[in-house]
């Protein structure tokens, strides 16, 4: 068993050990060459940053100096470090085998203070002062995320689809030269809006269109966008992802699931289809995701899965990399089921991110998915930070204006929390929007944004605040405090 799979005086239950080696002692024994490979919490964290590193290294000589710098130290402490490190001298092969947790400077510092050995420790101070130059002013002058999320996911409603309640009716399920004929048939024109039979066949349909999804889609969409796939059985997901991709994955697992049509547009493993062909997803078999399992790819036809009228709900819980994992699961269980609440979650359709600030601050808010969040969290992420025309300072002095107005009202003898609804004395979707422009304009360089184009991201807003009608306050200024904490790495 090679070094790398454990650290110095580390102790493994009988469980944790199968986990740590079971590819090794078992899988490799029986032949089979594709071996699972789950990295570490800050090897998935700094998966997006670690992409970035070879092509911004090479636009500038010294920072390609201090890059290789780097890989000869970190190289030379890749025992004393424990984590894979690879040995290629090739920059890229070495990025690629290598774990991406060792662009963390903490995690350095953690091996630092755990070794007893004085050569090792010299390795990885040494390797440790690199990374710090490879990261600085002079280098890359960035910082990989020190967050993680994890997905959960479970489709809506599946005891009514196995029971039939939520059958389609026969109009949704035959072909244009099919309805054509039944609908000049006055006595078979009634059949078309009868739910179709429960039946054997229709259970098999319904077992193949799930098992498509967990097959086929799940993993090459988490892995598109730099996750790990843990689970994928039938409706259910859970995975762990980089937290600023976390929302536009499940957005595109969701497009997978419905069989969405534009599902091509987020993600290239899935060839383009016909606006009215929902439910099928045709695999690009050529696509640089599916390489390495090519020849387990469907080709030649589309895959049946749920289709339109199906849907999928969605738990996301960020937190720190050094975060227990087993809480983060918890977490995006309880979001799942916060999504899908009918009394005070969004009744289904929709997702819920939980974010846990190791300062102790916990932000809950969530959307359904066809609201104007995702949109807005994008354009905000688009038009926000270092030579874009919004201050990163934005969601803050947002959410100071608009907490003044998050207070509780009393009625009829009952004390009741602020929502976003519209009261005999006060109307937030007249005072909201407004405070919104005051503090965009405030927190805007105007020579980078024009007029027109700054109203059109405040309208995006206004939208979603309608969007948010009856929600707490924090539903509406969510998207714009998780994109900020996220691309500040996790800080603030």
């Amino acid at each position: 068993i090679p070094g790398h799979y454990f650290q110095e005086n580390e102790r493994l239950g009988a469980l944790n050990l199968i986990k740590r080696i079971w590819h090794v002692a078992y899988l490799k024994c029986k032949g089979l060459n594709r071996t699972p490979r789950f990295d570490s919490l800050p090897a998935v964290a700094a998966a997006p940053f670690d992409l970035r590193v070879l092509e911004k290294a090479q636009q500038n000589p010294k920072t390609w100096e201090l890059f290789l710098d780097f890989q000869r130290a970190a190289t030379e402490a890749s025992e004393a470090f424990g984590a894979a490190v690879s040995r290629s001298k090739e920059e890229s092969e070495w990025l690629r085998d290598t774990d991406a947790s060792v662009f963390h400077p903490v995690e350095w510092a953690h091996r630092i203070r755990k070794t007893s050995s004085d050569s090792d420790k010299q390795k990885l101070k040494a390797a440790s002062a690199a990374l710090a130059r490879l990261l600085g002013k002079d280098g890359l002058n960035e910082q990989p995320n020190r967050y993680v999320a994890v997905l959960a996911m479970d489709g809506d409603s599946m005891g009514k689809w196995v029971s039939g309640e939520n059958a389609p009716p026969w109009r949704e399920q035959l072909a244009e030269e099919t309805l054509d004929y039944f609908e000049r048939h006055e006595k078979l024109k009634a059949l078309l809006e009868m739910s179709r039979h429960v039946s054997p066949s229709y259970h098999a349909q319904l077992s193949e269109a799930l098992a498509n999804f967990a097959l086929y889609l799940a993993g090459p969409i988490v892995e598109y966008f730099d996750g790990q796939l843990i689970y994928a059985g039938g409706d259910d997901v859970l995975a762990i992802l980089p937290a600023e991709n976390a929302l536009t994955c499940a957005q595109a697992l969701r497009m997978a699931f419905r069989g969405d049509p534009q599902l091509h547009t987020v993600f290239p493993g899935a060839l383009p289809a016909r606006a009215q062909q929902w439910g099928f997803v045709a695999l690009n078999a050529e696509a640089d995701i599916f390489k390495p399992i090519q020849r387990f790819v469907p080709r030649g036809y589309p895959l049946i899965v749920p289709g339109k009228r199906a849907d999928i709900s969605a738990g996301i819980a960020i937190g720190h990399t050094h975060a227990p994992l087993q809480n983060l699961v918890e977490a995006a269980r309880q979001a799942e089921k916060r999504a899908k609440d009918t009394n005070k979650g969004h009744g289904k359709s929709a997702f819920a991110i939980s974010l846990f600030k190791r300062s102790g601050e916990i932000i809950h808010w969530g959307a359904k998915w066809d609201s104007h969040a995702i949109e807005l969290a994008q354009a905000f992420a688009e038009k926000s930070g270092p030579d874009q025309p919004l201050s990163g300072r934005f969601p803050y002095a947002l959410a100071r204006l608009l907490r003044a107005y998050d207070a509780p009202t009393v009625s009829n003898g009952k004390v009741e929390p602020f929502t976003i609804t519209a009261m005999k004395d006060f109307d937030p979707f007249l005072v909201f929007p407004a405070e919104f422009r005051y503090v965009t304009k405030q927190q805007s360089n105007e020579k980078l944004w024009a007029a027109a184009e700054r109203e059109q991201f405040c309208a995006l807003a206004d939208a979603y605040l309608h969007d948010c009608g009856g929600r707490p306050l924090n539903d509406f200024l969510g998207p714009f405090l998780t994109m900020t904490f996220i691309a500040r790495g996790g800080g603030e």
